[in-house]
């Protein structure tokens, strides 16, 4: 007995109507795990790249801490030296005193310790030169200890925060590689389907291959969702590249930090 035509158009809408259901409720699941981990990928991108940025200026600001230090010692070398030079007058005129007072006050200024005085109608100073250097001396090696123990207890908070960012990144990236290759087999799947579905019948075919072909399908969203994920884990792993770079950069500059404050003390 030959099968009814109109019974194997039915068959065939039926058929194909089944498929396009399983297909819509599969990529709908995954679609929404998908776009789930690409926003997590995107804000843990931006993570990444606000800890980078933090981590260098950690190390970054331990130089220009160092460089202020040194510029205040130079300074203050050539104050003291001038004061004392102005001091070996015995006879000194008022312009003289009246320079030696605005140095001792400018010292005192930058060094709260210090307690440099001078006497304003004889300019006799209370200090000699020797004490006043080693005065200085001693608080200017005060602050370069200050600033190497700030900066790294600054480096060493800031490094925590970056071994965070790199775990969950590289956790991540775990992640999205498993989810390329599920997408990469829904789309394997997609494809046969999509091929199965189209031979059962011209009339059939016909009134859904907008659908399975255009970027409303299944297809075109599963293609869609792979591009946007790829993007953000190559994003992702050019962030953590940079985070790593960064990393081994700022550990250098804690151990330079460490060895400075060790021949300090």
């Amino acid at each position: 007995m030959k099968a009814n035509p109109a019974l194997l158009l039915v068959g065939g809408v039926v058929a194909l109507i089944s498929v396009l259901g399983m297909l819509s409720s599969k990529v709908q699941d995954v679609s929404d795990e998908t776009d789930t981990l690409c926003t997590e990928t995107e804000e843990l991108n931006a993570e990444i790249k606000e800890t980078s940025a933090s981590l260098k200026e950690s190390f970054e600001g331990l130089e220009e801490s160092i460089e202020s230090v040194n510029a205040k010692e130079s300074m203050a070398d050539n104050l003291v030296a001038e004061l004392y030079e102005l001091d070996k007058a015995t006879d000194k005129s008022s312009g003289e005193i009246s320079r030696m007072s605005a140095i001792v006050d400018e010292l005192n200024s930058m060094f709260p310790e210090l307690s440099l005085e001078i006497d304003k109608n004889t300019g006799s100073l209370n200090k000699n030169e020797e004490q006043t250097r080693d005065s200085i001396e001693t608080y200017l090696q005060y602050l370069k200890v200050q600033a190497a123990q700030e900066k790294m207890a600054e480096i060493a908070e800031e490094l925590t925060e970056a071994d965070m960012a790199r775990y969950k990144a590289e956790k991540n990236l775990e992640k999205t590689g498993e989810e390329l290759a599920k997408l990469e087999e829904e789309r394997k799947e997609l494809l046969e389907d999509s091929t199965s579905a189209a031979k059962d019948g011209t009339k059939v075919s016909s009134q859904y291959a907008a659908k399975l072909s255009g970027e409303e399908s299944a297809l075109g969203r599963n293609t869609a969702q792979m591009n946007r994920l790829k993007e953000a884990q190559e994003e992702q792993q050019a962030a953590l590249d940079e985070l790593n770079e960064t990393y081994n950069a700022a550990n250098e500059k804690y151990t330079e930090a460490y060895e400075y404050l060790q021949d300090l003390t």
